[in-house]
């Protein structure tokens, strides 16, 4: 029986903060340290050209950019171009983010719609 207190991918033992359990689960309920996390969405990514990111705005000290990330942003792609337009759903307008970035010397984009920061991104070629 595997240890739920460790990662399933490199067996070291889960490092929680204050506001996160210090893993991410994958669908067959396996716990993975946010290391491996990031491991394992660029093989995702690898095998099947397809992947939810978040989209967000960040304002550090290198600069104000746009920042695609897995969820504990273990994974971090700088957009090299980001364009924002309107489109309409629900019978309303919301904003919508289109993303293009590289990864691995492939070319991929990516869709946020509305008031989140999930972005559906997918390879081009």
């Amino acid at each position: 029986m595997h240890d739920n207190d460790r990662c399933f991918t490199c067996g070291k033992p889960f490092q929680p903060t204050e506001h996160t359990p210090g893993y991410g689960e994958d669908t067959a309920g396996w716990r993975h340290c946010y290391a491996c996390c990031a491991l394992l969405d660029k093989e995702q990514m690898r095998r099947e050209g397809r992947i939810t990111l978040y989209l967000s705005w960040s304002n550090d000290m290198a600069g104000a950019s746009y920042r695609l990330s897995n969820w504990p942003g273990t994974l971090q792609i700088v957009p090299t171009r980001v364009k924002r337009s309107k489109a309409n759903a629900f019978g309303r307008t919301i904003d919508r983010y289109d993303a293009w970035f590289e990864f691995e010397g492939t070319s991929w984009h990516c869709v946020n719609q509305g008031d989140n920061q999930i972005a559906r991104c997918r390879r081009l070629a």
